[in-house]
């Protein structure tokens, strides 16, 4: 098993810092989901967010 997925069992939540637009075409977010368990979510203030 895994190391991501006995965290993902054990009840922690790995999440990414950044996510690129390429991360999200490559598939490689789809992998780290489905794949390495990935699934942490983490909500941003309106303040903190820059366009």
């Amino acid at each position: 098993m895994k190391a991501t997925q006995q965290l993902h069992d054990a009840g922690q939540s790995l999440w990414l810092g950044t996510i690129t637009r390429n991360l999200l075409d490559s598939g490689t977010l789809e992998h780290y989901i489905t794949e390495d368990s990935i699934t942490g979510r983490s909500i941003a203030s309106a303040a903190t967010i820059t366009v």
